[in-house]
């Protein structure tokens, strides 16, 4: 019962500022291309995006015996395809399409760099619409 009232407390709270609580917008991801390359006017982005694990390249981790951070270098393969990308247009009703999938390059590592430097901005979406 106490999870429930602190999960519409939140959402309560947050919509008094936007209508699109717990969500981010996509726009930024349609203005370049994959080398960095402004795409102009021709920009187009998905109204909703969505990463579907691939489970049996993800092994989970019980983090009472080893933090994630520390089984997933060990365990997840170079070259291991680890999620499909689905894309939606303009609403909930358009369909799932799947857009990509996410795989890796190499194993994992840890990276003090990653953890002070490498950050990521989340847009409102009302600046989608």
């Amino acid at each position: 019962m106490e999870e429930t009232c602190g999960a519409q407390s939140i959402g309560l709270f947050h919509s008094a500022a936007t209508k699109w609580i717990f969500s981010t917008g996509t726009k930024g991801m349609g203005l370049f291309d994959e080398d960095g390359e402004d795409e102009g006017s021709d920009a187009e982005h998905p109204f909703e995006v969505k990463f579907e694990p691939i489970m049996a390249n993800l092994p989970r981790t019980d983090e009472t015996v080893e933090r994630f951070y520390d089984h997933v270098p060990r365990t997840v393969e170079e070259n291991a395809h680890i999620f499909d990308v689905w894309a939606r247009n303009e609403s909930k009703d358009d369909p799932w399409v799947k857009i990509g999938k996410l795989e890796t390059r190499s194993r994992f590592t840890q990276s003090l760099w990653g953890d002070e430097r490498l950050f990521f901005q989340h847009d409102d979406m009302k600046n989608d619409s």
